[in-house]
C-alpha cells in the first residue's frame, strides 16, 4: 500500500524530465554565443530545480508536466533553430539576388 503523503512520480514525468535534460545538455554543447544561450535557457535552469525541489509538496499533474516540457525544449533548442533560420534566410536572399 502506498503512503498517501508522498506523491509518486509518473513515468510521463520522468520521461519529460529526461527529454528536457537531454535537450538542455545538447544545446549547451559548443553554442555559438554562450551568453545568448545562457539567457535563452535561464528560465529552464531556474524552473527545473524549483519544480524538482517542490515536487513532494506541490506535485504537478501529468498534463501540466507534458505541457511544460515542449515549452522548455523550445526555449533550450530554440536558439539553435533561430540561428539556422537566419542562416537559411540569408542564403535564400542571396539566391534571389543572384537570379535577378
Amino acid at each position: 500500500m502506498q503512503n498517501k503523503s508522498t506523491p509518486t512520480v509518473s513515468r510521463a514525468a520522468l520521461a519529460c524530465l529526461a527529454a528536457t535534460v537531454i535537450v538542455l545538455i545538447w544545446s549547451g554543447i559548443a553554442p555559438k554565443q554562450r551568453s545568448t544561450w545562457f539567457l535563452e535557457v535561464l528560465p529552464v535552469l531556474s524552473a527545473l530545480p524549483l519544480i524538482l525541489f517542490t515536487w513532494r509538496r506541490f506535485p504537478l499533474t501529468t498534463l501540466l508536466t507534458v505541457v511544460i516540457t515542449p515549452h522548455a525544449i523550445v526555449l533550450t533548442a530554440g536558439i539553435g533553430a533561430a540561428v539556422a533560420v537566419i542562416f537559411f534566410s540569408r542564403m535564400h536572399d542571396r539566391a534571389l539576388v543572384a537570379l535577378k
